[in-house]
């Protein structure tokens, strides 16, 4: 069986890699996985010859074969190459999952026809997009309104890598509620919380996204504000160094968070 995912929306692509991989593992007892990464730095052809081994070696263990092959550039493979990659579609106990950038050139074009299984992934657009960052937010738990998937569409276009990336933000600088509002205001306190009451793990992401969006020197003075005891008595000292010139606020923050 060959399996043939391809086109230049990785993230799209990696995502059902990764749904196909979860479904062998969970089918298949003894099931073995090779990955191998074709057209990188390393020498394609030692790269196919260990597939080649991964293939051929039968381990009493072993009920059924999983291949990955990434292939990042179709040049680098030989005329052998695609015979072989052509005749093991048939091999018992074998599956092929092919990746690549872009469609295959004319000589491989058997990765995409049946008996092959292909699809394709495009960059999405329009509501298609809209609809994947819905998604995405539903993923992490998190209400996504309509202007604020247009306000991550107008700031990251269609890099999904980029997307998931702020809602993985958001997520965390919001553990509790997870309703992303576009009141600045209420937004900022949200991640200040993050900031103050946080775990070690919720207060990295949460310390990048008030950099990112507001003066160093306003969230250093409202998250004093907000803090009382010991953690109140180490905002004064960093203050008095920040006013000898000794420390500047990012640094402030950042020791803040690490402590």
């Amino acid at each position: 069986m060959l399996v043939f995912l391809y086109g230049p929306d990785s993230y799209l692509r990696e995502a059902k890699a990764r749904e196909i991989v979860r479904g062998y593992r969970a089918k298949r007892s003894g099931l073995s996985i090779g990955r191998f990464d074709i057209g990188t730095e390393r020498d394609p052809e030692g790269v196919l010859a260990e597939a080649r081994a991964f293939v051929r070696n039968v381990s009493l263990f072993e009920s059924a074969k999983l291949a990955i092959l990434r292939i990042s550039s179709f040049a680098s493979l030989l005329k052998d190459d695609i015979s072989w990659l052509r005749a093991s579609r048939d091999t018992e106990g074998l599956s092929l999952l092919v990746i690549a950038d872009a469609a295959p050139p004319k000589a491989l074009s058997f990765l995409a026809e049946p008996p092959a299984i292909a699809q394709e992934f495009k960059p999405l657009s329009g509501e298609d997009l809209r609809r994947h960052i819905g998604r995405e937010a539903s993923l992490r738990g998190m209400r996504l309104s309509d202007e604020e998937a247009s306000r991550l569409h107008a700031l990251h276009g269609s890099d999904l890598w980029a997307i998931a990336t702020e809602l993985d933000v958001l997520a965390l600088a919001d553990p509790l509620n997870r309703t992303i509002s576009l009141n600045p205001s209420a937004d900022f306190m949200r991640t200040l919380q993050a900031l103050s009451r946080g775990t070690s793990r919720e207060k990295v992401p949460a310390l990048v996204r008030l950099m990112r969006d507001n003066d160093p020197g306003k969230t250093f003075n409202v998250l004093a504000a907000f803090l009382s005891g010991e953690k109140k008595r180490l905002m004064a000292d960093y203050d008095v160094m920040i006013k000898r010139g000794t420390l500047d606020y990012e640094t402030a923050l950042l020791d803040f968070v690490i402590r």
